[in-house]
């Protein structure tokens, strides 16, 4: 939703963008007050240490922070709607170069993007499925209650949702690094794999023997 909407009620449909998964949500709109003494700043330079108070109204906010040495830089999100703090933890390159999880530590929630696929394998393409897997058990370290994940719906079972994804990964490693090092062609490898696991899954028909030569040439490249 990319737009300012009126006080009221609304049916919004949403639905997955890879698969059939679809439904009608309900979502309330209230009028707040702005804060007494409050000034909305929608862009413009930051200063290290002072607050700067914005509303997303569904534009694109551009706010410059000049940093004079390199290090690293925490940015802190609060919301007096939401009474909570928003951490974003850089995770990349795992699925894609640039990868980055919302955290929000007090609500124990976790948005992971397309770290985790919900209940389906993943879209592996040219991902570093090494550092992918390291990123998935750094993330089951914060011991979140909910996961929103890239695909699927929101969960409730963090652990093994996670662990679903991670373990996928590591399956395909193992066993495509193991054909790559003896120099056995993919075919008769993929072939001969077991898949029992994974592959009553979603997607599984689209996308594990796709995942499973783009593993097989990254681990040939690392022999």
């Amino acid at each position: 939703i990319a737009a300012v909407l009126q006080p009221g009620t609304y049916t919004v449909f949403a639905r997955a963008l890879i698969d059939v998964t679809s439904g009608l949500f309900r979502l309330s709109a209230t009028r707040t007050a702005l804060p007494a003494g409050t000034e909305l700043r929608s862009g413009g330079t930051l200063t290290l240490g002072t607050p700067v108070t914005g509303m997303s109204s569904g534009e694109v906010h551009s706010y410059q922070l000049v940093v004079a040495e390199a290090g690293q830089l925490v940015v802190d999100m609060l919301s007096e709607d939401f009474d909570t703090v928003l951490e974003l933890r850089p995770v990349g390159p795992s699925h894609t170069p640039e990868d980055l999880v919302v955290w929000l530590p007090q609500r124990r929630v976790l948005f992971a993007g397309d770290l985790v696929f919900r209940g389906r394998i993943p879209f592996v393409g040219q991902a570093d499925s090494a550092h992918w897997i390291q990123a998935l058990d750094t993330l089951l370290g914060f011991d979140a209650q909910l996961v929103v994940p890239g695909h699927g719906p929101v969960s409730g079972s963090v652990r093994a949702d996670l662990e679903l994804t991670r373990d996928y990964l590591l399956h395909l490693r193992r066993t495509m690094g193991e054909a790559a090092r003896n120099l056995d062609p993919f075919d008769e490898a993929y072939a001969r794999t077991d898949w029992s696991r994974f592959e009553k899954l979603p997607l599984f028909s689209v996308a594990n023997r796709m995942n499973a030569y783009n593993t097989y040439l990254l681990m040939e490249q690392a022999k």
